[in-house]
């Protein structure tokens, strides 16, 4: 069976978002960066203080939402299957939780620990994030492939919060240079 496992604490690690939120995310880039400088741990370990993320009408304003793209479920399908196999099956230590509260999820990728993963709201997809396949070059040009194939009706930005990156996903020498690092 082709699964993808993946722990809660990595989901949104990597996103993938419309382009207009590039200005925001420079913006929560910077404002990560104070926070982190004003609240580490004194052993060095971690912060004092989580870190929310802007969500005031004003750090908004010129943002958009992957539902405002309207991508359907059939299209994300049609747009990654031609690259890599469809998991049979998400499992992480809360997927019984999400099956309660109705939170569904649907995803490609070429390893158990490695995929590029839609959480639907109803047909629509209401987010997209990834799990890297790491320095193995095979996966990473399937991964540059489908992230490409996503930006082919929408201009998308891959947004990775851990290194504070951004790559425009129709530029695919940024995208592979980005997946090599």
């Amino acid at each position: 069976m082709h699964e993808f496992h993946f722990h809660e604490d990595d989901v949104g690690q990597i996103q993938v978002m419309p382009m207009a939120n590039w200005n925001y995310c420079e913006r929560e880039f910077a404002a990560l960066i104070e926070h982190d400088k004003n609240h580490a741990a004194p052993n060095g370990a971690g912060w004092t203080k989580m870190y929310k993320f802007s969500n005031d009408a004003e750090s908004l304003k010129d943002t958009m939402s992957l539902r405002d793209l309207k991508i359907t479920e059939a299209r994300f399908i049609e747009l990654l299957s031609p690259h890599c196999k469809l998991f049979e099956r998400l499992v992480s230590p809360l997927s019984e939780y999400d099956e309660e509260l109705g939170i569904r999820s649907i995803g490609f990728g070429p390893a158990k620990y490695a995929g590029i993963i839609a959480d639907m709201d109803g047909e629509l997809v209401a987010s997209i994030w990834c799990m890297l396949p790491g320095r193995r070059q095979e996966d990473n040009v399937k991964f540059a492939d489908m992230l490409t194939a996503l930006s082919r009706d929408h201009h998308l930005l891959l947004v990775d919060w851990a290194q504070l990156r951004l790559v425009d996903l129709r530029l695919r020498r940024a995208l592979e240079s980005y997946l090599r690092d």
